[in-house]
C-alpha cells in the first residue's frame, strides 16, 4: 500500500488529477475562509474546508495535499485488510488487478469517503447505528453519494441469499425497466441546478462495461454455489461481505443500461468487501480446491487488469509521461 500511496502522491496527470491540482492551487487561505466553506452551497463543503485548512496551516504544495489524501485513503483499507482478510497479500493483489486501485488516482474525493467508511466497518459489525449514521453524515460533506450507505446498513445483516436480500436484487433488476421515466423525472427536477452537468454526462455515457460486471459477480457466484456451507459457518462479517458484494453487483447491472459515471461509481462503497470475501471463500469454503482457485482466479484477474488498463496513462515529475 505504501508503494501505491507513493505514486499517487507524485502524480501530476492521471484523468481528473489536473482538476484536483487546479482546485487546490486556486483555493483561498485563512481560517475564516475555511469556516466559510462549511456554510457555502455545494456538494463538497467538507472537502473544501479540509483543503483550505491544510493549505493555510501546513503547506501550499499540492503534492503534500495529494499525499495526505492518498494516506488517508490507503491506511483504512490496509488496516481493514490486515484485520479481516485471511490472506492480506491476496486481497492487496485483487485490489490492484480488479482495478479498484485506480480510485487512488482518479475520483479520489469519492474513494476517500469509501475508504474511511470501510475502515469504520466495525460500526456495522457491532451495530453501532448512531455512530454509523453520524460517520456517514460527516462523510457526506465530502461526497454526498455516501448517503446510499444509510438504507444499505439496515439490510446487510440478513443471511445471504435469503428472502430480503433476494427481494433487493429483484428490485434492482426490475428498476432497469423503469430507468427511462426515472431519468426524465430527474432531468425535470434538476434542470438549471448544479447537477445539470451531471445529467449531460449521464446522457452521453455508454454505461458500465459488461466485462466489469462479470468479474464483480465472481465472488457472489462462488458464494451462492456453496451457500449452505456458508450458512452453517455463519461468520457474521463474511455474511456482510457477501451482502455488500451482492448489492454491488445489482447496482453494476443497472449501470450497464444507464451510466458508468453516475450509477457505475456507486458500487465503490461496497466493492472493497469482496476483496476480503474471495480469499475467505477459497480458504474456508472451497478447501477441496483451494490452491487451484487461488492461482486460477489470480491469473484471470491479471488478464482483466491488462484488458481494462490499456487506455490509462500516468505522469509525474519523476517518471515523465507513461502510457
Amino acid at each position: 500500500m505504501g508503494y501505491i500511496v507513493f505514486w499517487a502522491s507524485l502524480r501530476i496527470q492521471f484523468v481528473d488529477t489536473a482538476a484536483y491540482i487546479s482546485g487546490f492551487n486556486e483555493a483561498e487561505t485563512g481560517i475564516d475562509k475555511a469556516i466559510q466553506a462549511l456554510f457555502q452551497e455545494g456538494k463538497q463543503k467538507g472537502f473544501d474546508f479540509l483543503q483550505i485548512l491544510f493549505k493555510t496551516l501546513f503547506s501550499e504544495s499540492y503534492h503534500w495535499w495529494l499525499t495526505l489524501i492518498a494516506v488517508a485513503t490507503g491506511v483504512p483499507i490496509m488496516m481493514t485488510f490486515r484485520k479481516y482478510s485471511v490472506n492480506y497479500l491476496y486481497s492487496m493483489y485483487l485490489f490492484v488487478t480488479s482495478m479498484i486501485v485506480v480510485w487512488m488516482f482518479n475520483g479520489i474525493r469519492q474513494f476517500l469517503v469509501a475508504a474511511i467508511m470501510f475502515g469504520l466497518c466495525d460500526l456495522i459489525i457491532k451495530r453501532k447505528t448512531i455512530l454509523f449514521i453520524v460517520a456517514v453524515l460527516l462523510c457526506s460533506t465530502v461526497h454526498t453519494t455516501i448517503l446510499i450507505m444509510l438504507p444499505i446498513y439496515f439490510i446487510v445483516f440478513e443471511t445471504p441469499f435469503k428472502r430480503k436480500m433476494m427481494l433487493f436484487v429483484l428490485l434492482i433488476l426490475m428498476s432497469v425497466f423503469a430507468i427511462s421515466p426515472l431519468l426524465e423525472a430527474m432531468e425535470t427536477v434538476l434542470h438549471n441546478t448544479a447537477y445539470a452537468s451531471n445529467l449531460e454526462q449521464f446522457a452521453e455515457d455508454d454505461g458500465v462495461h459488461p466485462l466489469r460486471v462479470l468479474f464483480k459477480a465472481i465472488p457472489i457466484v462462488f458464494a451462492f454455489i456453496r451457500r449452505e456451507k456458508i450458512e452453517k459457518i455463519n461468520n457474521q462479517f463474511i455474511n456482510i461481505c457477501i451482502n455488500m458484494s451482492t448489492i454491488s453487483v445489482g447496482i453494476y447491472v443497472i449501470g450497464i443500461f444507464t451510466s458508468g459515471i453516475m450509477i457505475g461509481r456507486l458500487p465503490v462503497y461496497f466493492d472493497l468487501y469482496s476483496l476480503i470475501l474471495i480469499p475467505y471463500l477459497f480458504s474456508y469454503v472451497y478447501t477441496d480446491m483451494k490452491k487451484q482457485l487461488y492461482w486460477g482466479l489470480g491469473l484471470l484477474y491479471l488478464l482483466f487488469y491488462f484488458l481494462m488498463s490499456g487506455g490509462l496513462y500516468y505522469n509525474s515529475e519523476l517518471t515523465g509521461f507513461i502510457k
